[in-house]
């Protein structure tokens, strides 16, 4: 506790208190807001599909991600809730061909790696929101940073919507290869906004 006088143009004494530790406890609340919780790790081994079914409401998602193919040509693709219905758009910004737009899919495609390489990786982060908002026409919002494939790297910046309908919280994330398999890890983490 820290105590405090206020005083006037003249220096008088005007006002005396004292700071209770609300303040501490308020700073120290945004600070908390501001830090991701890690959720869990998804390991990869071999496995075509990994699914966190136990996600905890948060306001937004951190996913990131560093996954080796079993073999060329594997698109990483992602479903939300475990909806494989054609509600996913997306548009990618791609290094070497530019812009690529889906309008109607039944995933969002997160890395390709055109790589003719044995095992090329797909690395990176994704960003969702962990609700839809009531006045957005009810879509998940996903954007990331990936980095996929060897030597000639593809870089790819992806956002993406998935239209669920008003206020739906995301409950589970499903990644998985187009074909074949992966070797890697996922880690999840989640945080509430201020």
């Amino acid at each position: 506790m820290v105590t405090y006088s206020s005083y006037n143009s003249l220096g008088s004494s005007i006002e005396t208190g004292e700071i209770t530790d609300k303040a501490v406890t308020i700073t120290k609340l945004a600070d908390d807001m501001l830090k991701w919780n890690y959720i869990e790790t998804l390991t990869f081994n071999n496995d075509n599909s990994k699914t966190s079914n136990t996600l905890p409401a948060y306001d937004e998602y951190m996913i990131r991600f560093e996954l080796f193919s079993a073999g060329a040509n594997v698109d990483l693709r992602l479903r939300l809730n475990g909806n494989s219905g054609n509600i996913y758009r997306y548009r990618i910004a791609n290094v070497t061909s530019g812009f690529a737009t889906v309008t109607s899919n039944s995933y969002m495609l997160i890395a390709q790696t055109d790589d003719t390489s044995v095992r090329p990786p797909a690395f990176g982060v994704l960003f969702i929101n962990g609700k839809t908002p009531a006045d957005s026409g009810g879509c998940f919002g996903v954007c990331g940073c990936i980095n996929a494939g060897y030597g000639d790297a593809i870089t790819r910046l992806d956002f993406g919507l998935a239209n669920f309908g008003s206020e739906v919280q995301l409950t589970s994330i499903t990644l998985y290869a187009s074909s074949g398999s992966y070797t890697g890890k996922v880690e999840i983490f989640g945080r509430n906004r201020l």
